[in-house]
């Protein structure tokens, strides 16, 4: 008989270097593979919002440098009465025009 390291119940051993009662393994069985699994859902998180990251920079990507400064001269607010679409889609443009270089 050997007394369990973890909870202190006396228990006969399967293995000699059993330290465990079966009850603490079980236990502490579960909870690792818990914890794998949740390391494992933390890893394909990650690699999906990496790909998300991504995906969103693909708009970006997708406008050429060179047309930024047309696309500003050809929805300017002042070619279209201070419209407020306008002022958004510029706004924007000049984001991506900073964000490019």
């Amino acid at each position: 008989m050997k007394q369990c390291t973890h909870c202190g119940d006396w228990f006969v051993p399967k293995f000699s270097n059993a330290n465990l009662c079966y009850s603490c393994w079980q236990k502490r069985e579960v909870a690792f593979h818990s914890y794998d699994r949740l390391i494992d859902e933390l890893h394909e998180l990650r690699a999906e919002n990496a790909d998300l990251k991504t995906r969103s920079l693909a708009p970006l990507r997708s406008i050429p440098p060179e047309l930024i400064p047309k696309l500003i001269r050809l929805c300017h607010p002042d070619r279209h009465g201070g419209s407020a679409i306008a002022n958004d889609v510029t706004r924007w443009l000049l984001e991506q025009r900073g964000a490019a270089a």
